[in-house]
């Protein structure tokens, strides 16, 4: 039997354990990240914890929603046993109509049958094979600038401090997005080191011969998984090849260690080339949206409570992109 669980009915310490034996496993799926980026996060549980589905819990003018919290590209079911299309119907028809707009990522093993949902693109390096293997699969293009960033001058630095990976990316890439507030920069940081602290996050930079930091990138380490979580590039980076070279150095001192390198997206083109020169795979996971509002308040809810326009920014390893996700009320 499929339940809902307000915040305070969780048993924390049995959630994390359904989370860590699941095959699909995602760390932020884990109670204590769940805790940083949705504090009033509430769930689904089936039985003793067979099967969770996390469900972030906001209120606004008496409506409650629920939204992908930042940070946090996949949740959706999360069990050790096969997860059907049948089943996923079951724990998103369970969500209690108190819910009256949603918006959710589901992760990869949860399309369902019934409930329509959109495809979004994610790329995944399978890392089981030696290096000079997987270095095969490399795109000529991307063979071409390793060559070009090997005859640089580059450092590489382990643990680079996350308020430097941040201020690089917000004296370059960040300087374009008006929407990105300083409030998903605290969020962020906070989360980040919340993975420090729980041991699997790591932060990696390539410095150039002036000790200047042109490229960063912060990894997740999760059940044997890397995520290629959040990146900064400066433009004397990106014309010196140093992200590519940064990635390479990573694959390189992983393969064969780790079974899987996710680059968590993308659906932007031009991204989404630049994860498959490495020899990715494309391991879509789906977004689903369910508008439960009347007509007549889901226009007062437009003009009221501002959600038509509000914009819910965050960050993405998409190079050193910020994916802003549009909101909207409409017709499902």
């Amino acid at each position: 039997m499929i339940q809902f669980k307000k915040h305070s009915e969780i048993d924390k310490t049995a959630w994390d354990a359904c989370i860590h034996r699941s095959d699909n496993a995602n760390f932020c799926a884990l109670s204590w990240f769940l805790d940083v980026v949705s504090p009033h996060w509430c769930a689904l549980v089936q039985n003793d914890y067979e099967a969770v589905f996390p469900l972030s819990y906001s209120k606004k003018v008496g409506i409650t929603y629920s939204l992908q919290p930042l940070f946090a590209q996949q949740l959706g079911v999360f069990s050790q046993k096969r997860i059907t299309p049948v089943w996923v119907d079951e724990f998103l028809e369970a969500i209690p109509h108190e819910f009256r707009y949603l918006d959710l990522n589901l992760n990869f093993a949860c399309q369902p049958e019934k409930a329509a949902v959109l495809m979004q693109n994610n790329y995944v390096l399978r890392l089981g094979k030696p290096y000079k293997e997987l270095q095969k699969g490399y795109s000529q293009n991307l063979k071409r600038n390793l060559k070009k960033a090997q005859n640089r001058s580059f450092e590489l630095r382990n643990e680079v401090p996350l308020k430097d990976v941040i201020s690089l990316f917000r004296e370059n890439r960040g300087k374009t997005i008006s929407n990105l507030s300083d409030e998903a920069y605290r969020l962020f940081y906070k989360v980040a080191s919340k993975c420090r602290k729980q041991g699997i996050c790591r932060t990696r930079g390539i410095f150039d011969e002036n000790q200047k930091l042109l490229a960063a990138a912060v990894w997740i380490i999760y059940k044997n998984a890397a995520t290629f979580w959040f990146s900064a590039l400066s433009q004397a980076g990106k014309e010196s090849a140093a992200m590519p070279f940064l990635i390479d150095r990573f694959i390189e001192e992983n393969a064969e260690k780790l079974h899987v390198l996710d680059f968590e997206g993308s659906n932007n083109t031009n991204l989404a080339r630049f994860y498959q020169s490495f020899g990715s795979e494309l391991l879509p996971y789906f977004r689903y949206q369910n508008n439960r509002l009347p007509f007549g308040i889901r226009e007062l809810a437009k003009w009221k409570i501002n959600l038509a326009k509000k914009v819910i920014t965050f960050f993405t390893n998409d190079q050193t992109h910020c994916r802003i996700l549009r909101i909207e009320f409409r017709e499902q």
